[in-house]
């Protein structure tokens, strides 16, 4: 031992007897003062639940994002609420219908937008096409026209069924007829099954199916619309959103009721996210931090087997977890959903200075000492190991405060400062405790035999090499080790919010992770716009000016052919036909053609040929559904009428608008688009959008770099969730090696012999090796809460380490060392760590529970090199001829 760290052990033996003298005053003060930090806790912590708030905020890239956050900050706090359907139409209306409902609730939502049910968008639908899209879609209509000629005078199914015959007698194909058989087939299914009155949940047909069967236009598969508003949060309560989800819970079922179709709805966003993630995370940590108590205390109850010890240690924790509440309340304020989890890991590792206390005093208390006695022994024994195990633990934290990862630097701050309370009440509470409640000796119990020693020697070497060759057979996965800082694998994954989020990957126009650049003004815009889309990696970059749509001209000539080709119908005055038989005759006459032309069609047909063809398929499937029909009775067959009736003026009106708009251009752009791209001031901003699966990491990163490396002020959630990950893995490799070297420095301090610190921290560094290995086999990459792990489990090691070390060299070796109580303390602090650590997996937040699982599985391998592989080490070196301990 260093001579100069000798004074230091006898202040701390004079401080004890201090403590022991004046017990109830020392009890008293500490208690007072600790109540009042809990007190000063409960009524200012606050928590922030805002992962980009974890990182540095003085970085160049957060910088640019608040810049651009300041620009558009109706981002910041937005939600978005997604509606499924399985028609355009249905959606469409639900769409409408919600954003109506949440406009009128100004005191819930400031605003409100989707795209979707916008007017100027809706009514220049047909502008915004491809010019390959709106020619087809013309032809489709023009040749549509006769038919839509006569249903507009008969808006009934006598009006659809006769045209329809007439098309097939005419040996008439259009594909526009595909999509009306396989529309009218599922909407008679819809009606036959009686799913209840139209206006219900029943699927009513869609037109824009009719008339897009290919999904060209219209899209492939269910249905999306994205409404995105911003809420009036309650920041008073624990989840500030939950009046504003209970609000569109209520709306929900509102709109579900009065649309044609089932439709589902979903919410996620950045403000519900972060309520329902500190939801889980504070109900998480309590249970956590009950648990970890009562697991404590009963690992205490068994390891110590004495009342006064584990009240004493008891005691110590209590008041100094409540000191280490006020301080970080103090020094910090408001914790983060890593910061949150400091009260377990206080249980875990502020236990560890009172068990080895603890059973270092019985074991002098048990040889017939005197309390006070007792514990000058107990500090003379193991003060040295006390005293250098709080800065090596407290150091582990402190190590990230330097990084730039922000978020466990305030971790950092309040458990390594917890340490040196855990510290201070251990070696305070426990010897003013024990000075009161005097604990009778017992019998001491006898030391080891040294059989079970030589049994010791001969399983630690071989097992010390077993572990060291696991270990090297470990590098390869443990080098496969990755950090993932996307913030959305850290939550619950069956929470609704999350399940909503991975949604919006389904669609190219939806995709939650895309870039924003913000410009000085729109010219500027549309040049970088230009600039992006020429990038592989960027699939469409869009500004204002992309809201004006291009080649007009073209579309325009387009658009009059095509208003003259639908005049006749836009102008026909309806006379419905609403004898319920006068419609079955029309639809069995439509059957009769039918086949008719079915038959000819395989009389027609090469026998190679038997198969029929998609129109000949729609075709037989509609005349079986119209079949039923024409039995079914007036009820049904009214409701059938309804379903396929509901959405036609909607459609058609729509239609009409949009075969009759006229040019727009810039000051066309309605405010509710323009405040989204542009500023007050002139500032423009670019929106970028990802060719790559952005949903993977992977593709995340190509989007970003090929950006970046064009244009590095570029920003937005793709940007900022990857350069999280760059920084706090730098952090985790930057805090563990400086964990790493300034334990070796203490150790070299307190021991100054190089071999003994490389035996301590060799086991350490195969504990990390196996850690690292299991998080690649386990699937648990680290993350925002579990990258605490290695740096931890260096200060953990070291620790023990250091107490069985200092054991062995006082008794002689490492033998000596298995007769005290330094093993037993060891194992008890090890399993009281795991216990406390453990509960956190029990945590919804994925997250926390993946710090629980690898700080336990890390515990335990510490635990196992400490035990198993320091000694199997020490022996080995003394039989190749290194005897100096000093």
């Amino acid at each position: 031992m260093h001579k100069g760290l000798g004074p230091i052990v006898g202040w701390l033996r004079a401080w004890v007897a201090l403590c022991v003298r004046r017990p109830r005053l020392v009890l008293a003060l500490v208690t007072a003062v600790a109540l009042a930090g809990l007190a000063h806790g409960i009524a200012f912590i606050s928590i922030d639940t805002e992962a980009r708030n974890m990182i540095d905020g003085d970085l160049r890239y957060r910088r640019v994002h608040q810049e651009y956050l300041e620009a558009f900050g109706q981002s910041r706090d937005s939600i978005a609420v997604i509606v499924r359907a399985e028609t355009t139409e249905t959606a469409d209306e639900a769409t409408r219908r919600l954003v109506e409902a949440m406009r009128a609730r100004p005191d819930t939502f400031d605003t409100v937008f989707a795209s979707a049910v916008e007017p100027y968008l809706r009514d220049n639908g047909l502008l915004f096409l491809s010019v390959t899209e709106l020619e087809d879609l013309s032809g489709r209509l023009s040749d549509a026209t006769p038919f839509l000629e006569r249903l507009m005078a008969d808006p009934t199914l006598t009006g659809l069924f006769k045209p329809m015959k007439g098309a097939l007698e005419r040996d008439f194909e259009p594909q526009v007829l595909i999509g009306l058989f396989d529309e009218l087939s599922v909407t008679a299914d819809a009606a036959l099954a009686d799913a209840g009155e139209a206006g219900g949940t029943a699927r009513a047909l869609s037109w824009a199916r009719v008339f897009d069967p290919d999904g060209q236009i219209t899209g492939q598969g269910p249905v999306m619309r994205v409404i995105t508003a911003n809420p009036r949060q309650d920041f008073r309560s624990l989840n500030p959103t939950k009046r504003v989800e209970a609000t569109l819970d209520t709306l929900f079922d509102e709109v579900r009721g009065v649309v044609a179709g089932p439709v589902a709805f979903a919410v996620t966003g950045d403000a519900v996210l972060r309520g329902q993630e500190l939801k889980s995370v504070s109900s998480g940590i309590g249970l956590s931090t009950v648990l970890s108590l009562v697991l404590v205390a009963v690992i205490l109850a068994v390891g110590l087997r004495s009342w006064a010890l584990v009240g004493g240690a008891l005691l110590s924790l209590f008041l100094g977890l409540f000191l280490t509440f006020g301080f970080a309340s103090v020094a910090v304020g408001s914790l983060n959903l890593v910061s949150i989890a400091f009260t377990v890991l206080f249980i875990g590792l502020g236990i560890d200075f009172a068990i080895h206390l603890a059973l270092s005093f019985w074991d002098e208390r048990r040889r017939g000492q005197p309390v006070d006695r007792s514990l000058d022994g107990a500090m003379n024994e193991i003060g040295l190991a006390l005293v250098l195990c709080a800065p090596t633990t407290a150091l582990t934290f402190y190590a990230f405060i330097p990084t730039a990862f922000t978020g466990i630097a305030q971790l950092g701050i309040i458990s390594g400062t917890g340490v040196f309370i855990a510290f201070f009440t251990a070696v305070t509470v426990i010897p003013a405790w024990l000075a009161l409640v005097n604990p009778s000796p017992r019998r001491l119990k006898r030391d080891p035999h040294p059989a079970f020693q030589r049994r010791f020697a001969k399983v630690t070497r071989p097992m010390a090499l077993i572990a060291l060759a696991l270990g090297a057979v470990a590098i390869p996965w443990a080098d496969d080790a990755r950090f993932n800082a996307d913030p959305m694998t850290l939550r619950d994954p069956d929470s609704p919010a999350v399940r909503a989020f991975q949604l919006l990957f389904e669609k190219d126009n939806t995709v939650p992770y895309t870039l924003q650049y913000l410009a000085g003004d729109l010219g500027a815009a549309q040049d970088k716009a230009e600039l992006f889309e020429r990038l592989p990696a960027v699939r469409q970059a869009l500004t204002l000016a992309s809201f004006v749509p291009k080649d007009q001209s073209f579309k325009m000539t387009e658009l009059d052919y095509l208003a003259g080709q639908l005049a006749i119908a836009f102008q026909t005055e309806p006379e419905p036909t609403t004898d319920p038989d006068s419609h079955r005759a029309a639809i069995a006459d439509f059957i009769a053609a039918g086949r008719v032309m079915l038959d000819g069609k395989r009389a027609e047909a090469e026998p190679s040929l038997l198969r029929p063809g998609p129109f000949e398929a729609s075709l037989s499937r509609l005349i079986d559904r119209m079949a039923r029909m024409v039995a079914a009775d007036d009820a049904t067959l009214a409701r059938f009428e309804a379903l396929v009736m509901r959405h036609l003026d909607d459609h058609l009106g729509l239609l009409e608008r949009q075969v009759a708009v006229a040019p727009v251009g810039l000051d066309d752009v309605p405010q509710t688009l323009r405040r989204l791209y542009m500023t007050d001031d002139g500032r423009a901003r670019v929106q970028i959008y990802p060719r790559y699966n952005v949903a993977e990491e992977a593709g995340r990163a190509r989007f970003v770099d090929e950006v970046v490396a064009v244009e590095e002020n570029v920003t937005g959630s793709a940007k900022t969730v990857l350069y999280a990950a760059r920084y706090v893995s730098e952090a985790m490799v930057q805090a563990t090696a400086t964990a790493a070297v300034v334990a070796a420095a203490i150790l070299w301090i307190a021991l100054r012999r190089l071999t003994t610190v490389a035996l301590i921290l060799l086991p350490l560094v195969l504990a990390g090796i196996l850690t690292m290995a299991a998080s690649t086999l386990l699937g648990m990459p680290f993350n925002f809460a579990n990258v605490i792990v290695l740096p931890l489990l260096i200060g953990l090691g070291v620790d023990s380490g250091i107490h069985f070390v200092l054991r062995a060299r006082a008794g002689g070796g490492p033998l000596s060392a298995v007769a005290t109580s330094t093993p037993r303390a060891v194992s008890l602090s090890a399993l009281t760590t795991i216990g406390s650590f453990g509960t956190l997996a029990l945590n919804d937040h994925r997250g926390t529970a993946s710090m629980g699982i690898l700080l336990t599985i890390a515990i335990g391998l510490t635990l196992v090199c400490t035990l198993v592989v320091l000694p199997g080490l020490w022996s080995l070196r003394h039989r190749l001829g290194d005897t100096n301990d000093r």
